[in-house]
Parts: structure tokens; C-alpha cells; sequence
């Protein structure tokens, strides 16, 4: 008899769709303010100590996205190859490397930005960050991982591009920013895919620099910040090149 009070109770505590749960008024939020480090290489260090956990999250954030791009996919394409090999791992060292450790290491582009972020167990970050800054200064772009990838990014907007709110929301933008903006312009499949690793090698140069960037680290990580900033603060540009140009936000209004 017990068991089944017992079952009651907690039906009507977890399944009750009834009744809406107990509202309560907001108290005062008090924001964490994190410490910001001037690296000696240009880019800035932005530190907030959680120890709740023993994990932490590197975040490396570039002026490298689509706002920024010549050519049409090349912010996407050149973040995405960062971790298909690099100066001394091929894209599978680098993967298993990641996995071995239990960690989770992407590279994105949006349109104002790209973006490397690593989340680990903080006791990996010695290992795992000379990684980190191999992957972000000395990606060699393979020919042969760059087709692959540009055949399942191609692959991926032809289903997107079957969806209706995809189509919608492209369409909308374009609207809103016109196409020749970084936030309005559709993918463009036939010239991505004409993108070369010179292309890669051009931009990674142009825009992966360490000036103009901002570092994010996070979590438990009281004993490393002084490891990340000095790794950090060597991170050197494969190559002297002019900085890329952005493109407008929104197209120009017509003149009448």
C-alpha cells in the first residue's frame, strides 16, 4: 500500500500538466566580472573562475567569418579544415587525440566571426592546449580532406535548402541586408566549390591573426590561466598579410 502512495505522490509531482509550477519574484543578478589580459601578440585573455567543476572551456574568437571572406564560403571551409590536419597530425591524430582525452574541439564560422572552442577535463588542458595552438597557427589545408569536406558541406545545404523555414529565413535576410551582405547573401554551391587550398592558405593568413582576437577561458582554471596566456601570447600569423576587408552589414540603399 505504501508503494503505490508513494507512486501517487511522485505522479502528481513530476506529471501533473494541470497545475503551472510555483512562480517566485527575480532577486538581484549579480554578473561574474572577468579579468582581461593584454597579450604581448595583440590579442586579448578574458579569464572567469568557476571551480564548481573540474572542467573549463578555451574559447579563441577571430574577425574570420563570412563579413570578412573574398570569396563566397571560404570563412566556412577555412574553419571547418582546421582540424583536418595540421604542421605534424594528420586529421586523425588530431581527432583521436581529442577523443582519447574526452574533450570536444570545433571550429566555426558565422558571419561576423569564427570561432575554436575546446571544452575539457582542466587536468587535460597542459596536454591538450599545444594542440589548441597547432591547430589555430599551423593548419596545412590537405587537398584531398578539403574536397571531402566540401562535398559533405554541399551535400548538407541541398537538404537545408529542401526545408521550408531554411528557405524562408535566407529568403528574408536577403530582404532584409540585400545580397551583396555578409547576413544576406545565399550560399553560392558552384563557386564553394571551386575553392582551392590556396584559397584556405590566403585567408588563414589574412585573418587568423592574434591581433584583433579574443581569447575566452573559463571554469576551473586557476592553475592554467598563466600556461594559457604565455602559449597564447607566442600564437605568431603563418605569414605577414594586408588584413581582409569586411563587407557592408546591409546593402546600400537605392538613389533616386
Amino acid at each position: 500500500m505504501r508503494s503505490h502512495y508513494h507512486f501517487f505522490i511522485a505522479y502528481y509531482l513530476v506529471l501533473n500538466r494541470l497545475s503551472p509550477p510555483p512562480t517566485h519574484p527575480l532577486t538581484s543578478i549579480v554578473l561574474p566580472t572577468p579579468t582581461v589580459q593584454h597579450l604581448p601578440n595583440g590579442a586579448r585573455l578574458h579569464l572567469l573562475a568557476n571551480d564548481a567543476q573540474p572542467v573549463l572551456r578555451l574559447q579563441v574568437v577571430l574577425p574570420a567569418g563570412k563579413r570578412q571572406e573574398p570569396l563566397p564560403g571560404l570563412s566556412q571551409l577555412t574553419a571547418r579544415m582546421l582540424t583536418e590536419g595540421t604542421a605534424t597530425r594528420t586529421a586523425r591524430q588530431v581527432a583521436d587525440m581529442v577523443a582519447f582525452y574526452g574533450a570536444s574541439l570545433d571550429c566555426e564560422a558565422g558571419p561576423d566571426r569564427a570561432t575554436l572552442t575546446l571544452y575539457c577535463l582542466a587536468r587535460h588542458l597542459p596536454t591538450l592546449l599545444p594542440l589548441v595552438v597547432e591547430v589555430l597557427a599551423a593548419p596545412t589545408f590537405p587537398a584531398e580532406e578539403m574536397r571531402q569536406m566540401q562535398t559533405r558541406i554541399s551535400q548538407n545545404m541541398r537538404v537545408e535548402r529542401q526545408k521550408i523555414s531554411y528557405r524562408a529565413s535566407e529568403e528574408m535576410n536577403r530582404q532584409l541586408f540585400g545580397e551583396d551582405s555578409a547576413y544576406g547573401k545565399p550560399f553560392d554551391e558552384a563557386a564553394f566549390n571551386q575553392l582551392t587550398t590556396d584559397d584556405l592558405r590566403a585567408f588563414h593568413a589574412a585573418a587568423y591573426a592574434p591581433a584583433g582576437s579574443e581569447l575566452f577561458l573559463s571554469g576551473d582554471i586557476n592553475a592554467y590561466a598563466e600556461e594559457v596566456a604565455t602559449a597564447l601570447g607566442a600564437w605568431q600569423p603563418m605569414a605577414e598579410a594586408a588584413p581582409v576587408a569586411a563587407a557592408p552589414l546591409a546593402a546600400a540603399p537605392p538613389t533616386t
